[in-house]
């Protein structure tokens, strides 16, 4: 997780169970919370959306080119990265 000025507070992981996303999601301040499109991510956006929490649900393919190419700019890059980016805290 990021904070709002963007330094991380929180790695690691969290099993896809409904047990383990409410233990850790459920009863906190709102979140924006950046997933990866796939077999789970339906469930996991209402679940989490549910909870108060913004959900952004990316291809982790573009996610990966957009966080990897050094190139990016607020005015030269893909307009998606203005969305993405700028939306995942």
């Amino acid at each position: 997780m990021l904070s709002d000025d963007g330094e991380v507070v929180e790695e690691g992981r969290i099993r896809t169970t409904s047990t383990a996303l409410a233990r850790h999601f459920e009863g906190v301040r709102s979140l924006r919370i950046a997933i990866e499109n796939g077999t789970h991510s339906i469930w996991i956006n209402e679940q989490l959306r549910r909870y108060g929490h913004e959900v952004i649900v990316a291809n982790v393919r573009e996610l990966h080119a957009i966080c990897r190419n050094d190139r990016k700019s607020d005015r030269s890059s893909w307009p998606g990265v203005h969305s993405i980016k700028g939306r995942i805290h």
